[in-house]
């Protein structure tokens, strides 16, 4: 964007959608855009009909069609708070902490320092309320259907669900892949392992791929249903029931065939 363009949306034919009108767009949310033009902002719908002036504000996130964070500029500097994007009403302050979004009603919440010097950090619903209390954690985040907290001084990840319900604790990382997410297998690490080694659970924590890998990676989940790992020097394939497929070299020809040999 060069300065003076204007922006506006297309669709995947690259039809106008909506008029390159606006001086800055954020990608919509649950049909939901945050817009600039000129000197006043507001939040769109997929028809280009401006639902709420949120001119007031120095700028607003979607979260859903119904909430969302919002910053305000004050003398003491950014101050953020919770949105209501149906009358735009701010439903709470939490001054300068950085609010995660918003899932299912819960935002994860950093909250700065405690007395001791560690990293604080909580989950608040929508209204303020603390769901997760502070003083119990110093990092939690949104991971895929999860939500993760990490206690740095036992070295543990406590996992809920997105209602805030507690699920199982674990020493290890977690994270998502990138193209498995609809099945609710989640990557999980030893990051204290040297080399690292990694494997899969589920949303409950069941384990479904040992943690004995040193890579592992869903790239071309969508084309055949494996999931590409790596140990020492070998690499293959394996699947959600953690069974590995590998390369079957052919005893008539010094050339590698295609064909895969299951292995339980």
């Amino acid at each position: 964007k060069k300065k003076g363009d204007k922006i506006g949306f297309v669709d995947k034919d690259m039809n106008t959608v909506i008029p390159f009108e606006y001086d800055y767009v954020t990608a919509f949310t649950e049909e939901r855009a945050y817009v600039e033009i000129a000197d006043k902002k507001f939040i769109i719908n997929t028809k280009n009909e401006r639902l709420l002036d949120v001119s007031q504000y120095f700028g607003v996130r979607i979260d859903n069609q119904s909430a969302g964070i919002v910053a305000v500029e004050t003398e003491e500097g950014t101050h953020f708070g919770a949105i209501n994007l149906i009358n735009g009403e701010i439903t709470f302050s939490i001054g300068n902490h950085v609010i995660q979004e918003f899932k299912n009603g819960l935002a994860p919440i950093n909250l700065g320092y405690d007395e001791n010097g560690e990293p604080s950090a909580a989950v608040i619903n929508t209204q303020g309320d603390f769901v997760i209390p502070q003083g119990k954690y110093n990092s939690i985040w949104h991971v895929g259907n999860l939500i993760t907290a990490a206690d740095y001084e036992k070295n543990i990840e406590d996992v809920y669900d997105l209602d805030g319900n507690f699920i199982f604790s674990t020493k290890y990382g977690i994270g998502t892949f990138d193209y498995t997410k609809s099945n609710n297998i989640y990557r999980f690490s030893d990051i204290e392992s040297s080399p690292r080694m990694y494997g899969s659970i589920d949303e409950k924590g069941n384990i479904i791929t040992p943690l004995k890998y040193h890579n592992i990676d869903d790239n071309g989940w969508s084309k055949d249903g494996l999931i590409l790992v790596h140990l020492n020097d070998q690499i293959f394939y394996i699947d959600l029931n953690g069974r590995e497929y590998r390369k079957q070299e052919s005893e008539n020809t010094q050339a590698s065939n295609l064909a895969l040999e299951q292995t339980f």
